[in-house]
Formats: C-alpha cells, structure tokens, sequence
C-alpha cells in the first residue's frame, strides 16, 4: 500500500458515521469500522450481501434483501438508485424497520446520504447512514456527552 492510499482507510476507518460501499447491484463491497458497529450489524457476512441483510431490516428476514414484496417501495434503495441513475449526490430522510438483538422490532430513523463515485471504470457509491435519533439527542444536551453518544465514544 502506499502512504496515499495509508492515509486515506485511516481516515475512512475515522469517520465515525456508517459508511459502506455500494456497487451496482446494491451489494455491500467494503464498509468502515462504525458500520461493523451498529447494533444490528452481521459483519462476519456483510461482505457482498445488501445492506438489510447486514442491518437486520424485518423486510429482509426468511429472505435475501430485495426480494420482500416490500422491498420494492425500499426508501434506501431508492436513494441508491437515484444517486447511481442521476449521478449526483442524493441524501434523505427515511424510517426503517430493524430487527432488534431481543427479537423485537424498532422503527430506526436514518438520514441516508448515497454519494455516486468511480473506482477506475466501475462506478460505486459511499451510503451513509446517520442516526437522526442520536443526532437530536446529542443536540438537545448541548454538552461533550451529547457529542460522545453520538459517535459512540
């Protein structure tokens, strides 16, 4: 690797918001540390798999991400395919429903940002995921422990 190239997983690595990229078939490439992190999240088979298949999205269980009836009215999916289709950045508001470690269900609030880019000739795309839960709660305390829950320190 060189020092460029060093230089710039170490700041993917840093950014302390889910990042994963994304190719044309939806299909999660490569994803940084605070994505392995989230609650839902299956690392081990992320790799290749979509992204509610990792999340834990109730759409994708018994299933493949994508296939659900309710797939097609996807929020995320339709950012990611505006965002490759128009080839600019497409950023919005969803709610989406996550499987939760104790077998519940919890609508979870995201701001998606889906930013279209070439790796050579392929093209890509970095999804970012935000929640705007923590965000406001974050925002309403005001202090240092506002900013640590957020990004998870």
């Amino acid at each position: 690797m060189s020092a460029q190239t060093d230089f710039h997983v170490t700041v993917f690595e840093a950014i302390p918001s889910p990042i994963f990229v994304i190719d044309r078939e939806f299909s999660i490439i490569d994803f940084n540390s605070a994505a392995g992190k989230l609650p839902n999240a299956v690392v081990f088979n992320a790799l290749r798999a979509r992204g509610g298949d990792m999340l834990g999205c109730v759409h994708a269980e018994g299933g493949v991400c994508g296939e659900a009836a309710a797939c097609r009215g996807c929020s995320i999916q339709k950012v990611i395919r505006d965002a490759f289709t128009g080839g600019y950045v497409c950023r919005r508001a969803i709610a989406m429903p996550l499987r939760m470690a104790g077998g519940g269900v919890e609508i979870t609030d995201f701001l998606v940002t889906a930013a279209p880019f070439r790796d050579g000739k392929e093209p890509l795309l970095l999804l970012i995921l935000e929640n705007l839960g923590e965000i406001i709660r974050a925002a309403t305390r005001g202090d240092a422990r506002g900013t640590a829950a957020a990004t998870g320190k």
